[in-house]
């Protein structure tokens, strides 16, 4: 006697939980929230992203939402593999800061007298930024080894 084997019980989107929102590093927060969520539709998908998201990130796709949320007249449905692209895309654009924008905030203009040299302050600035890889573009170099003075000993001198 064959007994066909029993059915996979739905996975509920409200039991799982995914790490904290990583603001500096938004694409891998959402690689990783697709691993968590594979199991689901695109509307479970949604439904666990958007609620873990921090309330000041919600409240800068209120307009996303919204238009989400807003229901369609019968017999449509709602398209939820476009509404979770389109989150995903709306939070990858809105919320991942370029490489000029990480460069900028990990590099704010030295404090003159500082004694380290401009390569030996740079790769402790890029030490404390985090795992982030950046594309240091030739002119934010250039421009970063000029606005910083050599030190040597105690003379100091302008490039």
């Amino acid at each position: 006697m064959n007994v066909p084997p029993p059915a996979a019980a739905p996975i509920n989107p409200y039991s799982i939980k995914l790490g904290a929102f990583n603001p500096r590093d938004v694409k891998t927060w959402l690689a990783m929230s697709e691993l968590h969520t594979s199991q689901l539709d695109a509307f479970g998908k949604y439904v666990v992203v958007s609620r873990h998201l921090p309330e000041d990130i919600t409240a800068q796709i209120a307009d996303l939402v919204a238009t989400h949320s807003a229901p369609v007249v019968a017999p449509a449905v709602p398209d939820w593999e476009a509404n979770y692209a389109e989150l995903r895309t709306a939070l990858l654009s809105r919320f991942t800061e370029s490489d000029s924008v990480a460069l900028t905030r990990c590099f704010p203009t030295r404090p003159s007298g500082t004694a380290a040299h401009p390569s030996t302050y740079a790769t402790s600035r890029v030490s404390s930024g985090g795992a982030r890889v950046l594309t240091v573009p030739r002119s934010f170099a250039t421009g970063f080894s000029k606005r910083c003075p050599i030190t040597y000993g105690h003379t100091s001198l302008s490039t």
